[in-house]
C-alpha cells in the first residue's frame, strides 16, 4: 500500500487556491450556458433555474456585469412565456441597477 503524503510547501497552497478561485469565477458563465441550452432544447423550468443559479452567483462573486447578463435572459425568458410584462421588468432592473450602485459605492470608500 503506497501512501501518498500532500505537499506541505506554501507555493502548492497559494496555487491551489488560486486555481479554485479561478475555477469559482468561472461558476456563473457555466449556469449561463447551461440555462441556454436548457432553453434551446424546450426545458424551461431547467433554464429558469439556471439563469437564476447565474444571476446569485454572479452577484455573490460581485461579478454584476454577468449577473446582469443573466438576469436579462432570465427575464426575456420569461416575457417569451408571457410570466412577467414590462412594468415588472422595469422595476426588477431598477433594483439591480440600485443594489450594484451600493456595492461599487461600498467598493470605493
Amino acid at each position: 500500500m503506497i501512501i501518498s503524503i500532500p505537499p506541505t510547501s506554501a507555493n502548492f497552497s497559494v496555487k491551489t487556491a488560486d486555481k479554485q478561485e479561478k475555477l469559482l469565477t468561472e461558476i456563473p458563465a457555466l449556469y449561463l450556458e447551461i440555462a441556454t441550452n436548457y432553453e434551446v432544447l424546450g426545458q424551461l423550468e431547467q433554464a429558469f433555474a439556471s439563469y437564476q443559479q447565474a444571476y446569485t452567483s454572479a452577484w455573490a462573486l460581485q461579478q454584476f456585469f454577468q449577473a446582469g447578463d443573466a438576469l436579462r435572459k432570465l427575464i426575456a425568458s420569461y416575457i417569451s412565456q408571457g410570466q412577467i410584462d414590462e412594468v415588472q421588468t422595469s422595476r426588477i432592473f431598477l433594483q439591480a441597477d440600485e443594489q450594484a450602485v451600493k456595492v461599487y459605492g461600498m467598493m470605493n470608500t
